[in-house]
């Protein structure tokens, strides 16, 4: 027993000794490849990195129309995305959301009446009424003595003829 204490003892010994050395070794690596930060005053060796070269775009480049129309409309949808999104720091957002006079109001009418309709219990009895008279209506010949299938057509034959009475 002591045994295999003493060769589990010298094997963590000898992790524990390789784990160093490695360690030892990547911070040198780490310290050799990292550039050496330099002070004021010590730029004694000059700099022998060559001067990045532009090149000139003297030759003017035309866009045809085309082009032109679609650079513009590519850049309009930009904006308008852009502003739609919020990314626009110089535009007050808040004071575009809290202006009445920007608000559609005939959406806003439209969504009320929408609400209204939504919100609109409908009872189970009368739509399964509605729905048999439907079907009613739907079989009973028109005042021409023609069958007609559509509900809507012998519903508004019934209107007109309530009308002329």
């Amino acid at each position: 027993m002591n045994e295999m204490k003493e060769m589990k003892h010298k094997q963590m010994l000898q992790e524990s000794m390789e784990t160093e050395v490695l360690a030892e070794q990547t911070k040198k690596v780490e310290k050799e490849s990292k550039p050496k930060k330099k002070m004021w005053g010590e730029f004694d060796e000059p700099d022998t990195r060559p001067e990045p070269q532009f090149e000139s775009y003297a030759v003017e480049q035309t866009v045809n129309s085309r082009e032109r129309v679609l650079l513009r409309e590519e850049f309009v949808q930009e904006m308008y995305s852009s502003f739609l999104d919020g990314r626009d720091e110089e535009i007050d957002y808040n004071s575009i959301d809290n202006n009445d006079q920007y608000d559609d109001l005939q959406q806003i009418s439209q969504d009320a009446e929408d609400k209204y309709f939504d919100d609109e219990l409908n009872d189970v009895n009368n739509l399964e009424e509605h729905m048999k008279l439907v079907e009613e209506y739907g079989k009973k010949p028109s005042s021409d003595g023609l069958e007609t299938c559509d509900p809507l057509d012998v519903f508004m034959q019934q209107i007109k003829n309530k009308i002329d009475d």
